[in-house]
């Protein structure tokens, strides 16, 4: 898990949806909840110029399963974007794909250090808990451990 506890500073990873689905909602798992609030989520286009969705939770208060309700939106396979941001003063830990673990180090090299080319998991600065509309893929700050574990169903 990583803790979020700024809304400036969003946290993002590549995602891989393998078939096209009409997802109605979106459900993350919260850990720690050391102040409770909401989180903004967001799925961006792989080059980050489109956004699929962008929702917000409902106050997130214990940990466990957070599920929110989506606009039926039509969600083609293809790689993908997930991002998350508190909003207000909402500090929590949520779950991510823990690359430490990886035998094979991809924390080192690949989702970072291939030059003029996106950052696979990282960091992006933004205001007051806003999404923004596009983000620019090679400009993310690198850092580990940022792809928000998701589960999306209709």
């Amino acid at each position: 898990p990583i803790t979020i506890n700024t809304n400036t500073t969003m946290s993002l990873g590549q995602i891989i949806i393998p078939f096209n689905i009409i997802a109605n909602k979106i459900t993350i798992k919260a850990g720690t909840v050391t102040v409770a609030g909401t989180v903004k989520i967001t799925l961006y286009s792989e080059d980050g110029q489109s956004q699929i969705f962008t929702v917000t939770t409902a106050s997130i208060s214990a940990s466990g399963l957070v599920t929110t309700a989506l606009s039926a939106v039509l969600i083609p396979a293809g790689v993908y974007y997930i991002s998350i941001v508190t909003v207000s003063t909402t500090n929590i830990t949520v779950h991510t794909w823990d690359t430490s673990v990886d035998p094979f180090s991809i924390t080192v090299g690949l989702p970072f250090d291939v030059t003029s080319e996106p950052v696979m998991l990282g960091k992006l600065t933004v205001t007051a808990g806003t999404p923004p509309a596009t983000f620019d893929p090679t400009s993310l700050t690198q850092s580990a451990d940022q792809t928000l574990i998701i589960r999306l169903d209709n």
